[in-house]
């Protein structure tokens, strides 16, 4: 009889806590939480819904109309509420560099108007030229200027 009651006692528990749950999980939802963009699939899905944002950045860059302190230029909001960390600008690419964690691999975007001829070498190799390789790395054409990468060492 009292083995009944605990079981009882922990079902009306769980019941009790599962609507708060609901509550919690939904609401990470609309605070955008669950959204951000964090792997490869998302990344890309993000710069396609904002391509226009990431085009005008880049021709306001060409044309010396964004802020920038040496290497590092100035972030629209856009990219500052979707965890990039900065933008460089390298030879005539730019890399723009999204916040990750030190067990993570680094997710950047890259424009070069060369296309892949421009990108550094690097990237389109899987590590430094005439060192060691990176233990992760892939490397997405988006089309002919634009490219995703992600790599660890």
């Amino acid at each position: 009889m009292a083995e009944g009651w605990r079981v009882r006692k922990i079902g009306i528990a769980l019941l009790c806590l599962f609507p708060w749950l609901v509550v919690a999980l939904a609401s990470l939802q609309v605070m955008g939480c669950s959204s951000k963009p964090n792997s490869l699939e998302t990344r890309i899905a993000f710069f396609n819904k904002h391509r226009p944002v990431f085009d005008s950045y880049v021709e306001r860059l060409e044309r010396g109309e964004v802020r920038h302190d040496e290497q590092r230029c100035f972030l629209p909001q856009l990219f500052i509420d979707n965890d990039v960390k900065e933008v460089i600008r390298r030879a005539d690419c730019v890399e723009i560099y999204f916040w990750f964690m030190p067990t993570d691999a680094v997710p950047l975007y890259i424009y070069s108007p060369r296309g892949l001829e421009g990108v550094p070498e690097e990237y389109r190799n899987g590590g430094h030229p005439g060192g060691a390789k990176w233990g992760y790395w892939k490397f997405v054409t988006i089309d002919d200027k634009w490219f995703y990468c992600e790599w660890d060492t």
